[in-house]
Formats: C-alpha cells, structure tokens, sequence
C-alpha cells in the first residue's frame, strides 16, 4: 500500500515526451525566468527591509532613490514576464495548429489522435498558467510592499 503511494506517476513524462521542440525550449525559457524571478523578488525584499530598518539614519532623496531603483526592478521583471507571456500564446497557438497533423496507423481514429495532441497541448497551457499565476502573486506581493514603503516615505515627509 504505501509502496504505490510513491510509485512514479508516467502521466509527466509521457507529457514531456509528447510536447514538441518549441514547447520544450518554451519551458526552458520560462524555468530561467522564474529563477531569475525568485532572485529578483528576494533581492528586492531583503534590499527594501534593509532600506526599512536603517532609513531613519538616511536622507529623505537617499530613501527615495532606493525605493525608485526597487520599483524599477519590479517594472523589468514585469516587463520580462510579459514578453514572455506573449510568447506563450503564440508557442500555444502554434502546438493548436499542429495538434491536427496525425499519422493514421488504423488502430485508433483520428479524432481520437487529435484529441490526444489537444490534450497534451492543453496539460502545457495548464502548467504555464500556473507558473505565471505564482509569477503574478510574488511580484504583485512584492510590488504592494515597495509601495507601501513608499506612501509611509511621503506621509512621514509631509509631516
């Protein structure tokens, strides 16, 4: 019983074997963004508590320049994500397409062949909307912590 709990699911890796060379090379893509995305967030992050708990000691233009530079590095990687993004629909589109070109062999219709090719075009779509879901949520996150950084930045110079 617990033996067939850990027993490698070949859902995956028929996936994978089945995906074509652009989608492949799609998912490299997006994998390298997503390292550079966990890097970039944490180094916001880390950059931002560290402006948060030494600011008082800064100037006013110091502290500003910093939460600018940080906004600035979330509008990159947003825009990166984007591109990406972008790409995504026109790699999807194009495996759509090709999801139609069978080679009948007589064992199974070919209906049933394009459906399988959608199918797997579809379990891709799926695992990419994931990733730019979390993409999405930790840069939004960090993006709602650099501008809260800054609104307390002007509300402690107006006063």
């Amino acid at each position: 019983m617990i033996i067939n709990l850990f027993q490698f699911d070949s859902t995956w890796s028929d996936t994978w074997h089945s995906l074509t060379l652009l989608e492949r090379a799609f998912l490299l893509v997006l994998s390298v963004l997503c390292i550079y995305a966990i890097y970039s967030l944490t180094t916001i992050l880390m950059r931002l508590r560290a402006v948060s708990k030494y600011g008082a000691a800064k100037n006013h233009m110091s502290l500003q320049r910093s939460l600018f530079l940080l906004d600035h590095r979330l509008a990159n990687l947003r825009g990166m994500t984007g591109g990406a993004f972008c790409l995504f629909f026109l790699v999807f589109f194009l495996a759509m397409q090709a999801s139609y070109r069978t080679i009948a062999d007589g064992k199974s219709t070919v209906g049933g062949e394009i459906l399988e090719n959608m199918w797997t075009c579809f379990m891709f779509g799926g695992v990419v909307s994931f990733a730019f879901l979390v993409l999405h949520v930790g840069q939004w996150f960090t993006s709602a912590r650099v501008r809260s950084a800054a609104f307390r930045l002007t509300a402690n110079s107006a006063d």
